[in-house]
């Protein structure tokens, strides 16, 4: 019936149906479990513009990769910083950096173009981890100083379908692409996860609590549902 393909999730709580277009997850409609195929199908139907414009973006988007070559701009709390490249026979291994306002990457002579792209990815990758779990766990320990809780133990994740999580156990979970965020938009993330040790819920009360710490996030929430194509490495 429709020329893209799409996953159906049904809820016994849920109350209304909702569309989901992902770049990883592709088409999901999210309804309540009562709702019959006839009245899912239409309401596809009424929608599939709205789906077929966003899946040719995000089709789009997927064919520009990084191309890890000098000039080009990588991703650090929302401001792109050009990479700089310098090949030396004296290294081994390669060692990135960002100095005042540019990714330096030294690296080995004699790599193969191939060779030489895997390894930058790694290196960043290794990098927005580093720097990733430091600065995090800095703006988790201020906002749970803030609402006088404490947690467990502060993970960032290689890879992860998720910006964040809160366990049972009081763990902290959250993707290192976040790193490639705005400051805000990073904010509005740990303050959501740390509300957590609070509500274990989506509540109003949860909410309310989110927006004590952060009276826009509503606008950091939209900012990231929009962009969070563009955290990619």
């Amino acid at each position: 019936m429709f020329d893209f393909t799409y996953s159906v999730r049904r809820q016994k709580n849920r109350r209304t149906t909702s569309i989901l277009v992902h770049p990883e997850k592709g088409v999901v409609i999210t309804a309540p479990s009562w709702v019959p195929d006839v009245f899912i199908n239409s309401f596809i139907s009424q929608k599939q513009d709205w789906i077929k414009k966003n899946l040719a973006k995000f089709k789009a988007l997927s064919k520009v990769t990084k191309a890890f070559t000098s000039g080009e701009k990588h991703l650090y709390f929302g401001e792109g910083f050009p990479l700089r490249i310098t090949r030396s026979p004296v290294v081994r291994k390669i060692k990135l950096s960002l100095l005042y306002d540019t990714f330096e990457a030294l690296i080995p002579t004699g790599l193969t173009p191939y060779k030489e792209k895997l390894e930058l990815k790694l290196a960043f990758t290794d990098w927005y981890l580093k720097q990733g779990k430091k600065i995090i766990t800095q703006k988790v320990d201020y906002f749970a100083k803030k609402l006088k809780v404490s947690y467990n133990r502060l993970t960032l994740k290689r890879v992860s379908s998720i910006w964040g999580s809160c366990s049972h156990q009081n763990n902290l979970n959250f993707n290192r692409k976040l790193i490639m965020a705005p400051h805000p938009v990073v904010d509005y993330v740990i303050i959501h996860e740390v509300c957590h040790l609070i509500h274990r819920h989506h509540r109003p009360s949860f909410w309310k609590e989110v927006a004590a710490l952060d009276p826009s996030f509503k606008d950091h929430l939209k900012c990231l549902k929009q962009n969070h194509y563009l955290l990619t490495h």
